[in-house]
């Protein structure tokens, strides 16, 4: 979907990338480092706010799953 995000866990826990995506067409995308990401949670907030709507997102499908 446009907007999404993969890999950004990577970024919180310091650790290897776990997420793979694969696109049925053609895409743009963004690559960003650590330095970038960071630096768009300070020049976004709403980019940031977002992020941890998504997060939350996630959270409550795995809640949902679990039931």
């Amino acid at each position: 979907t446009e907007g999404d995000i993969f890999g950004e866990m990577a970024i919180f826990e310091h650790k290897p990338r776990s997420a793979t995506i694969k696109s049925l067409t053609q895409v743009s995308l963004l690559a960003l480092t650590r330095d970038n990401f960071k630096m768009i949670f300070q020049l976004h907030p709403t980019w940031t706010h977002q992020l941890i709507y998504g997060f939350a997102s996630r959270i409550t499908n795995c809640y949902r799953l679990l039931e």
